[in-house]
């Protein structure tokens, strides 16, 4: 028997903020799709307790994300000065 796509739940991945500086980049991008797909499938069937729990464990990606964008670019200017 075939499941509806509907039944399927919504798995909810949780980010511990200070773990994630000690994964790989390539770890954190992945992280970062998956839970921009259950975002997706979340508010598509307008599950916002859900979607809301999700958004929060997006802007810990994206805050780690941030931080290493940034100090890849101050790192930069710092060996360009050299």
């Amino acid at each position: 028997m075939k499941k509806n796509r509907e039944d399927i739940p919504i798995v909810i991945i949780r980010v511990n903020p200070e773990d994630l500086k000690y994964k790989s980049e390539e770890e954190i991008n992945y992280l970062s799709d998956k839970l921009n797909k259950n975002l997706r499938i979340a508010r598509s069937r307008r599950d916002f307790d859900s979607s809301k729990n999700i958004e929060k464990e997006i802007c810990y990606v994206q805050n780690e994300m941030n931080t290493r964008e940034n100090r890849k670019k101050k790192h930069n200017r710092f060996l360009s000065r050299k």
